[in-house]
């Protein structure tokens, strides 16, 4: 492979090219597929980048505009640049100074970049390369604290969960899950009278996916996007949705009931995830602690989160100053 690169913008003619390159690249998720990415076209003006060697496909960047900012993505959770299996990591920063290049050479002065977690990535040269020449980009960098388990290791739950679990287990509680039944009501039943009602009451916001949208992507992708409810004596208590990749189960949303509460659902329900269901993954994310996009920490739920024996994981942002890029 030569080390000239050619950075095109993404069209809509190349959806297939792309969508076929995240399912076969290194570091990508199915966030990255383009009936995940276009499901909210509307709000964000996408100005995604495919970069080519040789004729040949080697990396994309989920990314759009606003205003003189390039975001890697807004609309994600996570953006980052994505890689094929056969490029060649000693040349990351010859792809990633080509990529900045064309950004600024398009009239942007700063790109906003989301590091994938580190838990998705088989290598993570470009957020090294990054971290290690700070200084040259004029690199700000912030991070979300997250929490995720390591499956694969002894996990240790905290006394005060196994008790909890013991109470929950004497419980006529049941376990619902979109894999055996009809996603959709198991999704209204969710956000209508657990998910929206609780974010409203606690923090006067609403999720940032309305009920018909997840049950869209969760139709597009039903073999990633999977939700799981507590019931009570007929009626919903508690639940989870759940983004599955790479052996990885991601919580996207989390939210009980007050009388889900008392009867403690959630340590029915994640001891069920954890010690079952994805017992066999690699790890188990419970996504970040910020308190909604501040760089404040939930420390409470940070607690919750350890307490099920999982480790602090920093999800990183970078800030880079385009103008200071050069080839």
């Amino acid at each position: 492979m030569s080390d000239i690169f050619e950075v095109i913008r993404y069209k809509v003619i190349y959806q297939n090219s792309w969508n076929d390159f995240v399912s076969r690249a290194q570091n990508t998720t199915f966030l990255f597929h383009r009936n995940f990415m276009d499901y909210h076209s509307d709000r964000f003006e996408d100005y995604s980048a495919m970069i080519y060697s040789e004729n040949e496909l080697i990396a994309i960047f989920p990314a759009n505009k606003k205003d003189n900012k390039i975001y890697a993505h807004a609309g994600l959770t996570y953006g980052s640049l994505a890689v094929n299996h056969f490029f060649d990591p000693s040349k990351c920063h010859i792809l990633f100074n080509h990529l900045l290049h064309y950004y600024h050479k398009q009239g942007f002065g700063q790109l906003i970049y989301k590091e994938i977690p580190v838990f998705y990535q088989e290598n993570r040269n470009f957020s090294l390369f990054l971290v290690e020449n700070a200084g040259l980009y004029q690199i700000m960098q912030e991070e979300d604290i997250g929490a995720v388990i390591d499956l694969q290791n002894a996990i240790h739950f905290w006394h005060g969960r196994w008790q909890n679990i013991k109470k929950a287990e004497k419980l006529n509680l049941s376990i619902i899950t979109s894999e055996t039944n009809k996603p959709y009501l198991l999704f209204k039943d969710f956000w209508e009278e657990v998910l929206v009602p609780n974010l409203k009451n606690k923090y006067n916001l609403l999720p940032t996916h309305t009920l018909d949208e997840i049950a869209l992507l969760a139709s597009r992708f039903p073999t990633h996007i999977k939700q799981y409810n507590v019931y009570y004596e007929g009626k919903i208590i508690a639940g989870t949705t759940i983004f599955e990749d790479k052996k990885v189960a991601h919580c996207q949303y989390i939210a009980s009931t007050d009388l889900g509460k008392s009867l403690y659902a959630t340590d029915f329900l994640f001891h069920h995830l954890i010690t079952q269901k994805y017992k066999d993954f690699n790890y188990f994310s419970f996504g970040i602690s910020n308190e909604h996009g501040s760089k404040k920490v939930n420390e409470g739920l940070l607690r919750w989160k350890m307490s099920w024996g999982a480790q602090v994981c920093k999800h990183n942002h970078f800030f880079l100053q385009l103008d200071s890029v050069h080839i």
